[in-house]
């Protein structure tokens, strides 16, 4: 396949690469040994042998492209060029402890725009794809918008453990289930109203924001812009608090939080 290849064009084949890749997570589930990085947080064998075959099989692929993935972090900006985003498993401390709420989450940035992504959860059974300008797909059915209307108080949003001091109440109940890019797809899929993120890191929602852009869902820091062009953005720096909701419900969350 060339470089050249478009993101509609590939999606088949990157489903395919990801559900295998969550075999080979799968495959150590329940028999792996934690070890702590430098910045506390936890990885595994299988972190390390699903970044290989990610790896091994989308520098096949697309031998010209850059690829930054959790594991092997690059630090350097986006930039204008093609850049693979990987979080070989999202969730390894829920992996780690044996708890079934984890995915292989696999992004392509293209001009700083996401231009494809591919959420799997093995555990789950859940698949969420996605290519700029084609429409995503959720267990290969096509998605729909889901409803923007005012948070009601048993709404459930996504939170998770980092969020900074001092924010106002979350409208709605709030759920941390350890996993980003689930947090994010079950915010596309209509489970989650919203979700809000802190201490991200682009691997986290990569592939999300390229589904996010075909369903109709905003990513809005809190200076109540869109997220859109991802070029500025360090491939493997933390970010600041960003909200992930339908359109139309976004900005109103954002300003409560101004």
């Amino acid at each position: 396949m060339s470089p050249r290849t478009t993101p509609g064009e590939a999606l088949a084949e990157m489903i395919d690469i990801t559900k295998r890749a969550g075999e080979v997570a799968a495959h150590w589930f329940g028999q792996v040994t934690a070890t702590r990085k430098s910045d506390g947080t936890l990885a595994s064998e299988a972190d390390l042998a699903t970044e290989v075959f990610l790896m091994e099989q989308i520098g096949r692929l697309f031998p010209g492209d850059e690829i930054c993935s959790e594991e092997t972090p690059e630090h350097r900006r986006v930039g204008p060029g093609r850049v693979w985003s990987l979080d070989p498993v999202d969730g390894t401390h829920n992996f780690i402890a044996g708890l079934g709420v984890w995915a292989v989450s696999v992004g392509l940035i293209e001009g700083g725009i996401p231009s494809l992504g591919v959420v799997h959860s093995p555990p789950l059974g859940l698949t969420w794809a996605a290519a700029r300008g084609e429409g995503a797909w959720f267990g290969g059915e096509p998605m729909a918008a889901p409803a923007a209307g005012p948070v009601q108080p048993n709404d459930l949003i996504g939170v998770n453990t980092d969020m900074p001091p001092g924010l106002p109440p979350f409208p709605g109940k709030a759920r941390n289930l350890g996993s980003a890019a689930l947090h994010a797809g079950w915010v596309m899929s209509g489970v989650f109203r919203a979700a809000y993120f802190h201490n991200w890191v682009l691997w986290d929602l990569a592939a999300a924001l390229c589904l996010a852009g075909e369903v109709g869902v905003e990513a809005r820091g809190l200076d109540n812009q869109i997220l859109t062009n991802l070029s500025d953005l360090g491939a493997s720096e933390r970010q600041g608090l960003l909200i992930l909701a339908p359109t139309g419900l976004c900005e109103p969350l954002t300003h409560r939080l101004g």
